[in-house]
C-alpha cells in the first residue's frame, strides 16, 4: 500500500519586496506628511523658474523623519492651458535633460544650477496640462 500526499498542504508565503531592493519600497515622497509650503520658503530654497501663467493647485513641504537634516522636499502641483509638449520643452530647457514616457504622460529628472534635484511629472489634462514637481533642496554649508 502506498500513501500519496502525506501531511497538510503548505500555505503560500506572502511575497514581500526584499529589503535590499529600495526601489520596491514606497519613496519618502509617497509616505511623507504634506504641510503647506509658504511662498517665502519656496523662493528661498527653489531655484527653478515657475512655468509662465500656470495656476497653482497645491504647494506642499514633505515632512518625514527619514529625510536628512539638511534636506527639504517640496511637491508643487500646477495646471496650465498650454499643450503638454510646450510644458515638456520648458522643463527640458530648465533642467537640461530630455523627457521620457508615453503619450499623455512624460517625466523628466534633472538638477538645477544650485544643485536641487527635480522630478517633473507632466500629464495631458482636458486640453491642457497638469504637472507635478518634486524638488529636493539641500542646505548649503
Amino acid at each position: 500500500m502506498a500513501i500519496v500526499g502525506c501531511g497538510s498542504p503548505k500555505p503560500e508565503e506572502p511575497t514581500l519586496p526584499p529589503a535590499s531592493n529600495p526601489s520596491a519600497q514606497p519613496s519618502v515622497s509617497q509616505t511623507a506628511e504634506r504641510q503647506p509650503a509658504n511662498a517665502a520658503e519656496l523662493k528661498d530654497k527653489i531655484d527653478l523658474a515657475e512655468y509662465p501663467g500656470a495656476e497653482q493647485v497645491e504647494s506642499h513641504r514633505l515632512v518625514s523623519a527619514n529625510l536628512a537634516p539638511d534636506e527639504a522636499r517640496f511637491e508643487l502641483v500646477r495646471r496650465t492651458k498650454d499643450a503638454p509638449d510646450k510644458v515638456v520643452k520648458f522643463f527640458e530647457d530648465q533642467l537640461g535633460e530630455k523627457a521620457f514616457g508615453s503619450a499623455g504622460h512624460k517625466e523628466i529628472f534633472g538638477r538645477t544650477k544650485r544643485g536641487n534635484d527635480v522630478k517633473a511629472l507632466i500629464n495631458d489634462e482636458d486640453g491642457g496640462t497638469k504637472f507635478t514637481l518634486i524638488i529636493i533642496s539641500y542646505a548649503k554649508k
